[in-house]
């Protein structure tokens, strides 16, 4: 539970890499936001039953201002937000992160209370 006690956002988290990234971090104790177009509530709802983190589905265009500010995301504070990429965007690794685990070190972090 190395996340326990932090929000982590994931775009894209509703299927594929970020399905599998919320999952990882709801293992570790996290409150995951999976925000994607995709529907995730089914998907929210058994990893939160997996526990011990939990998980809420938040339908949100990240490409589109509107819908990311009608979004029910949480406020900055203490969280960490992973957005996964192509490999060939993030030179050559899967992940923002510098670390290929599932870090506390985040690949973008907003209002740390840390």
């Amino acid at each position: 539970m190395r996340l326990s006690g932090r929000t982590v956002i994931v775009t894209g988290g509703a299927a594929g890499i970020g399905a599998t990234y919320s999952a990882g971090l709801v293992r570790e104790g996290a409150a995951v936001h999976l925000a994607d177009i995709a529907d995730g509530a089914v998907l929210a709802a058994g990893l939160s039953d997996q526990g011990p983190g939990r998980a809420v589905f938040v339908r949100t265009d990240v490409g589109d201002e509107g819908s990311v500010r009608r979004g029910r995301l949480p406020a900055p504070g203490n969280w960490l937000t992973f957005a996964p990429q192509p490999a060939s965007a993030a030179s050559g690794s899967s992940m923002t992160t510098a670390d290929s685990r599932l870090s506390s070190k985040p690949a973008v972090r907003a209002g740390s209370t840390t």
